[in-house]
């Protein structure tokens, strides 16, 4: 389920890349040039998140100090 939703966060990123460069003549024009830039920090969040969430579930449980730390953090 987690790769799932991962994986999709990583499909929509890529789409919304090419949907910001296809924004660069605007961008030069300097039409929207804030809600350009809104647009970008919400992909970079995007980014961020499933980035996140691929750490939580896939990288940091297979480090012992983090399984050590998760599991006095359950005893609290």
């Amino acid at each position: 389920m987690f790769k799932d939703i991962i994986s999709l966060g990583k499909d929509l990123h890529s789409s919304l890349i090419r949907q910001y460069v296809s924004f660069n003549d605007l961008r030069q024009r300097g039409i929207a040039k804030n809600e350009i830039r809104d647009f970008k920090n919400s992909i970079d969040e995007l980014k961020e998140s499933y980035y996140d969430l691929e750490s939580v579930f896939f990288f940091l449980p297979e480090i012992s100090e983090f399984k050590e730390t998760t599991k006095l953090l359950s005893l609290v």
